[in-house]
């Protein structure tokens, strides 16, 4: 008699692992984007979507409801069944002339589902600047989703980079610190930057050759190939302050140098943007840490929360507007 709930626990067992596979109903493992990085991978950019749970219920219509079924409010599912972390991967394949791509998504519940409405949503086949898998976001195991593609490199692009770099490997990759919202790290041991630069040019329908005539160009090639890595990272103060922290390495003879180049010519052109198109202000400065050998740029974004809720959501016009 004992055999038939040791059977009907087993069988139990089963149709729970089984839904739980199929539906993400508890929570994954969190998985570290380094599991799908390759050897070519130099390029990481990661966001945290924790920190952007008070966003997000700010954005979501107000007519968004959970069935009925469900024993919580959608404040309380958000911390439930946001994906721990979101991570794109790149890198250059010159054997077939591509730059890489993967994203990644560590579903922490619900991940088939999150495959399935981001598909439904189309928003790779909008995204056609990169060939994407066919298949686009696909839910690999639980923990996992990802999706690849491509975009084409200027043609000869390994001979340019090889004009002023190794094609020698990277002996340790460089890699995500964690800990933030938004961080980038790239990786220009090799001159991967001048190969994401001309593969980004071309798919803006430019001609990157043509580019690099031009002497400014040729002024910023030679800096790069004297810069080692970068790394960005952003965090919330609060709902309209963004933290900027980015970091360039470079040889001790040319971080002063790019530190007066971006003071004069980069910088002050983007604030001006910002400010003039969209009443954005970004303040901050930028010093050379000869200790660290690193140009460290500290700035801090501000109005940015009024312009973005209004892209999300578009003020409703009077009958007198039209």
């Amino acid at each position: 008699m004992i055999l038939v709930p040791v059977v009907s626990l087993a069988s139990a067992g089963v149709v729970f692992y089984r839904a739980n596979q199929q539906y993400g109903l508890f929570p994954a493992e969190v998985i570290s984007q380094e599991e799908f990085a390759q050897a070519n991978t130099r390029l990481r950019a990661t966001i945290r979507l924790a920190d952007l749970q008070d966003f997000l219920k700010e954005v979501l219509p107000p007519e968004t409801q959970l069935p009925a079924w469900m024993p919580f409010s959608l404040e309380e599912a958000l911390p439930q069944v946001l994906p721990y972390q979101i991570a794109l991967l790149g890198g250059a394949n010159f054997r077939t002339s591509e730059y890489e791509f993967t994203l990644f998504v560590n579903e922490q519940r619900g991940g088939p589902f999150i495959a399935e409405i981001i598909n439904q949503s189309n928003i790779f086949d909008e995204l056609q600047v990169v060939k994407w898998d066919e298949k686009h976001l696909s839910f690999q195991r639980r923990g996992v989703l990802t999706v690849s593609g491509t975009l084409p490199m200027p043609e000869g692009m390994e001979d340019l980079v090889l004009e002023r770099w190794t094609s020698e490997a990277s002996k340790t990759p460089l890699t995500i610190e964690g800990g933030h919202l938004f961080e980038i790290a790239l990786d220009n041991r090799d001159g991967e930057a001048l190969t994401l630069w001309g593969t980004l040019t071309e798919a803006n329908k430019q001609d990157f050759r043509k580019a690099l005539a031009y002497p400014e160009a040729q002024s910023i090639v030679e800096t790069l190939s004297h810069v080692s890595s970068l790394r960005i990272q952003a965090d919330l103060v609060n709902p309209d302050a963004l933290k900027l922290l980015f970091r360039i390495y470079a040889e001790p003879d040319t971080g002063p140098n790019l530190k007066f180049m971006l003071g004069a010519f980069v910088i002050p052109p983007i604030q001006q943007e910002l400010s003039t198109k969209y009443d954005m202000k970004l303040d901050g400065d930028t010093q050379w840490d000869e200790k660290e050998g690193a140009v460290i740029g500290d700035f801090t974004l501000t109005g940015f929360h009024k312009p973005l809720m209004e892209a999300i959501h578009p003020p409703m016009k009077t009958k007198d507007e039209g």
